[in-house]
């Protein structure tokens, strides 16, 4: 059985192709169950059906694959559906569309990622139409459909509405092999925060309301949702200098992860101690099969030490990336060094 790593983002599909190219590795994977040993040959085809290119370099035995750089080419908007055909001994065995990750009905062509008001807060020369929260959810409960009727396991990464959460438990209840993980910008700021921040509180996927943030927290707390993953997306200042509808979408976040996730997290008591280095740590190392990596001899030591106390105001990184809303801002607790082997970096 293929694991199945989804983004149920609410991305423009005219501007992006990453969102397709993970819903093609879906129909890939079910493709190599029912072939085994089949070779997928990918095209795309235009709206009056011709061959335009191949557009796939590699797919995998497992389904994952190799796209080519010019992602934009795989949008469906403009230049057509993504044809996937399975080959066994020089044989068509079977030709499918490829199902799209996102709901484009349910996406403004050529938006924002950032939420639906943002355009009645900014300035209209600055404003950006915003995707509905339910293009993820709807992706989620379809995919969460999915794995219930083939047994494959489904990560969702970067949930970031009330809604998803409440699917993924409920699809957990009923025996769906799913995991997912949460942003720690989605777990301390709300798209309220987007005046004062900017562009650098512009992300994909969007902030959303309290309450979603809540719900999130909620679903960390219980268990729903399995690890917290910092979607680290470094841009230039200059490229974050833009006016909001067209900055770039995403945030650093290694450097502050830590830090924003315990004052939010542990200092206001919705996790402990323990459960947010399960979360950070060992939760990630299990779902994605990093072994060796427990406190214990003879392993390498990968170990960090932490203050959870100490205040904490980041002004200088270490990454070259510096596009963060935490710039200046008063959290709790750092990591103090980090081990590496016989290495140690403070």
């Amino acid at each position: 059985m293929y694991d199945i790593y989804d983004l149920p983002k609410s991305i423009p599909l005219g501007r992006q192709g990453e969102q397709y190219a993970r819903a093609v590795e879906i129909d890939c994977a079910k493709m190599l169950n029912d072939y085994p040993g089949a070779r997928l040959t990918l095209m795309q085809r235009r709206t009056r059906g011709e061959t335009a290119r191949i557009v796939k370099a590699d797919v995998s035995d497992t389904g994952v694959i190799t796209w080519s750089p010019d992602m934009d080419a795989m949008a469906v908007a403009g230049l057509g559906a993504i044809e996937i055909v399975a080959t066994v001994d020089d044989k068509v065995a079977k030709s499918v569309i490829a199902a799209t990750a996102i709901a484009p009905s349910l996406t403004p062509p050529d938006t924002d990622t950032q939420s639906g008001w943002v355009k009645d807060v900014l300035d209209a020369s600055d404003a950006a139409q915003g995707a509905m929260a339910a293009a993820e959810t709807s992706m989620i409960a379809r995919d969460i459909a999915l794995a219930l009727d083939t047994g494959a396991r489904v990560l969702f990464q970067h949930v970031s509405s009330g809604q998803s959460a409440a699917l993924i438990r409920a699809g957990k209840a009923l025996g769906a092999k799913i995991y997912a993980e949460v942003t720690p910008h989605h777990l301390s700021l709300t798209e309220d925060d987007v005046p004062a921040h900017g562009t650098c509180a512009r992300m994909n996927p969007p902030l959303r309301r309290e309450a979603d943030r809540q719900a999130l927290i909620e679903a960390l707390a219980d268990g729903t949702i399995d690890m917290i993953a910092t979607d680290h997306a470094p841009h230039t200042a200059e490229e974050k200098a833009r006016d909001f509808a067209k900055a770039p979408s995403g945030i650093t976040g290694l450097e502050t992860a830590f830090s924003v996730c315990n004052t939010y997290l542990v200092k206001t008591g919705r996790l402990t101690p323990m459960q947010l280095l399960e979360k950070m740590s060992r939760n990630p190392a299990e779902v994605y099969g990093l072994t060796g990596r427990a406190v214990r001899e003879g392993n390498y030591a990968r170990l960090v030490l932490l203050d959870w106390d100490s205040e904490k105001i980041y002004s200088e990184y270490k990454s070259k990336g510096i596009n963060t809303p935490y710039t200046n801002e008063k959290l709790t607790g750092s990591p103090r060094a980090i081990v590496t082997g016989e290495k140690i970096t403070e």
